[in-house]
This record gives C-alpha cells, sequence and structure tokens, in this order.
C-alpha cells in the first residue's frame, strides 16, 4: 500500500513537473515576458572588469561654457588632438561628425581655416603614429541587409580634407534600444547602402588598439577584432557588460575635462598608451541614453562605447541562456517543488520552495559574474505554478481518499 502510494505521488510530481515545463516552453517560443527578463537582469549590473587603457576627454558643462554649445570650432579639436598626441595616447576617437559642407572659401574663410587646422593636427598625431577615428553618422533602416547587419542610409559623411587626414571612420549609433527604452547593446557594424561594412567607434578602437586590419571580418555569430573572437547576437549586436569604473561619474578616473586637456592641465600619463574617447558629457549636450545602471539620467553616448571597448579588452562578454535550457531548469525547480509539496507538511512546503528560489537566485548572480545571463521570470514563475498545481494535486487525491475511507467506515 505504502509503495503504491509512494509511486502514485511520484508520477503525479512528474506529471506537474511535465506539464509547468510545456507551459513555459510555449511561452518562451513565443518571446513572451522578454521585457520583464531584461528588467530583472539589470539589476546585476555592473560586473565587468574596469581596464585602464580606456579613457574619456568630455565635453562637460564646464567645457560648454568656454567653448560653446556643441559643434564646437574646429581649430579647438585640433589643439585637443596635438594635446592627446603629445601625451602619447594610442588611439584618439570623436564621438563627434565634422559635417561636408563647410569648406567655401568665400563665404566661409573663417571655417575652412579652421578646418585645414584640425587636418593638419590629425596629420600630425598620424605621423606619430597615433590612430584617429571620426565618428559617421547615419539613420538606422528598419530592415536588414543580406548579411544580417543593419543598413546605414543616408550617411552623414565628414568633411572630405578631415577625412582624408584621419583616414578611419566608424559609426557614431547607439541609438538601438531595446522596447523599454534600454540600451543593452550596440550594433558593431553597419552596412552601408552600397555595401560596405562601417565598424562602431567602439570596433574600430579596439582593431586600431590591437594594430589589427580596421576592416572588420564578420560571420554569423561574431566578429574578428585583432585575432580575437568577439561574440555577438542578432544583427551583429554586442551586449554590453557594464563597468563601474566607466560610469560618467564625477571625478572618475577614466573621464578628464576637454576644457583641462585644451589648457594641458592634465597629467600626460592619464593619456599614454591608452584609447583616448572625445564627446559629449553634458546634459544640456542631450546625448545620453538610458542604460541598465542609469535608467533616470541616462549615460552619455560617448561613455556606452567606452564600455563597448571596455567589454572587448576584459572579455566579460554575456552570452543569454538558451530557450532549452530554461525549460531543462523549470523542469527540474518544478519537480523538486512539487515533491516538496506532495512528501512534505503543509507548512513547510513553502519554505522548502522558498529556499530553492533563493539557491537559484544565488547561482544566477553567481553565474552573471562568470558572463553568463540565467533566465529569472520563467523558474520563479513557474515555482508558482507548480507549487499550486501540486497543492491541487494534493488536495483533491487526499480529499478523495478520505471520502473512501469514510465510506469503508460507514459500511463496516
Amino acid at each position: 500500500m505504502k509503495r503504491r502510494r509512494l509511486a502514485r505521488r511520484l508520477v503525479e510530481a512528474t506529471a506537474v513537473a511535465v506539464a509547468v515545463a510545456a507551459l513555459a516552453a510555449l511561452a518562451l517560443g513565443s518571446g513572451a515576458f522578454g521585457g520583464f527578463q531584461d528588467r530583472a537582469v539589470d539589476n546585476f549590473f555592473p560586473s565587468a572588469k574596469t581596464d585602464p587603457d580606456v579613457i574619456v576627454v568630455g565635453m562637460d558643462e564646464q567645457s560648454l561654457q568656454r567653448f560653446g554649445a556643441p559643434p564646437w570650432d574646429r581649430d579647438v579639436h585640433a589643439q585637443i588632438a596635438r594635446q592627446l598626441t603629445a601625451a602619447g595616447a594610442k588611439v584618439i576617437v570623436w564621438d563627434v561628425v565634422f559635417f561636408s559642407g563647410s569648406e567655401n572659401t568665400t563665404a566661409k574663410p573663417k571655417q575652412v581655416e579652421q578646418t585645414a587646422d584640425l587636418a593638419a593636427a590629425l596629420q600630425e598625431a598620424k605621423s606619430a603614429g597615433v590612430t584617429t577615428i571620426l565618428g559617421l553618422d547615419g539613420k538606422l533602416q528598419g530592415k536588414r541587409s543580406a548579411n544580417g547587419l543593419p543598413i546605414l542610409g543616408p550617411v552623414f559623411e565628414n568633411t572630405p580634407t578631415v577625412d582624408a587626414a584621419a583616414g578611419v571612420d566608424a559609426h557614431v549609433k547607439v541609438d538601438t534600444a531595446d522596447g523599454d527604452g534600454v540600451v543593452r547593446a550596440v550594433p558593431l557594424v553597419v552596412e552601408r547602402v552600397d555595401g560596405r561594412f562601417v565598424p562602431s567607434l567602439s570596433l574600430a578602437a579596439v582593431l586600431a588598439y590591437r594594430g589589427a586590419q580596421l576592416q572588420p571580418v564578420i560571420n554569423t555569430n561574431g566578429v574578428q577584432a585583432g585575432g580575437r573572437f568577439v561574440p555577438t547576437e542578432d544583427s551583429g549586436r554586442l551586449r554590453l557588460n557594464f563597468a563601474s569604473g566607466l560610469d560618467a561619474s564625477l571625478g572618475s578616473r577614466a573621464l578628464a575635462s576637454a576644457q583641462d586637456v585644451y589648457d594641458g592641465t592634465v597629467n600626460p600619463n592619464r593619456f599614454k598608451g591608452k584609447i583616448v574617447f572625445i564627446g559629449a558629457t553634458a546634459e544640456s549636450a542631450r546625448d545620453n541614453f538610458d542604460v541598465p545602471i542609469n535608467k533616470s539620467g541616462g549615460m552619455p553616448g560617448v561613455f556606452i562605447h567606452a564600455n563597448a571597448v571596455n567589454t572587448m579588452l576584459t572579455a566579460s562578454y554575456l552570452d543569454v541562456q538558451g530557450n532549452a535550457a530554461v525549460v531543462l531548469w523549470v523542469a527540474l525547480l518544478a519537480l523538486l517543488v512539487a515533491l516538496a509539496v506532495l512528501f512534505l507538511p503543509l507548512w513547510l512546503s513553502p519554505l522548502v520552495t522558498l529556499g530553492l528560489a533563493l539557491a537559484y537566485l544565488l547561482l544566477a548572480i553567481l553565474r552573471f559574474d562568470g558572463g553568463h545571463i540565467m533566465n529569472l521570470v520563467y523558474p520563479f514563475g513557474m515555482m508558482g505554478i507548480a507549487f499550486v498545481g501540486a497543492f491541487m494535486v494534493k488536495y483533491f487525491t487526499e480529499t478523495r481518499h478520505r471520502q473512501r475511507v469514510a465510506k469503508l467506515v460507514a459500511q463496516y
């Protein structure tokens, strides 16, 4: 009799686990609750290591008061370029586009002179062995190319004189926010309408830093960056792993004021041998985007590029748990919950279920620090469903058993 009851309970627990796992599989296949999962995981950031060779020259409020609102005169950028070259920077990256159309010598001779000064500064940097990278802007179209990449078009080019002096263009796009408006990934490579590949500022910076060819080599699973593989998700997007040392906070070692760099009052050792980004950090510049570690004021776009570089340099990549693995975890946890409900006293089974949930949460945190994103929504949600389902099974089977016993006693 006891064996039969034990076997029945095991079958009931297995049936609950299978039903719950099947329900999870259906929901995962439809993409349900993906936004909840993203928001739940956001709480685990920041988790990446901070590479000391990434620094940002910020166009901050103090600098805007002196040089005006962007775009700045190009001789200002020329002076900053010369200061960084003298300091021994290895790669200088502008999260700035020096638009064409300002080389009319009759209408705007001052701009032509400033453009020539910037081109000369970039040429001086090149002669000193410094790679300079200019931003390239445009509109990301909704459709994808035959290679599965976002299409950039129309493209807003840099002034030819400046572009020829730098020789390297990379796109500045970070506005690929998820449905909730939070940027969690950036496109490492986009494709122009003419079929040419354009690397992101971050990828171009890493390639230059490693002395690799600046033309990106891509495949379906990632990008080659200086002999090392960078895994990407759909549409060539790199999932960002944010670092606490690259958050644009005041006093950060990874942030220097553009005004101070212009004046030469920053210790040059801060830039020696490093990747230096130049971009707007002032809130008034309106170049902030919501990110997992800051959903109120947002993060400057230049720091999103910096975090992308940091993710690649430290190899702090994040991979998302596949649907099959999620279903297996759901089945295991649902089975354990069902067994606890069916075999343990009523007061003890909720405590066991809570303990299982906490253990899974701790495992998810530890795995996240190791670069693996485990699903939180489905395991926790399905544990609740398994608990209710097993409780109902237990209630109705025991009720029916009591009725049978009472009937036998009455007959006796």
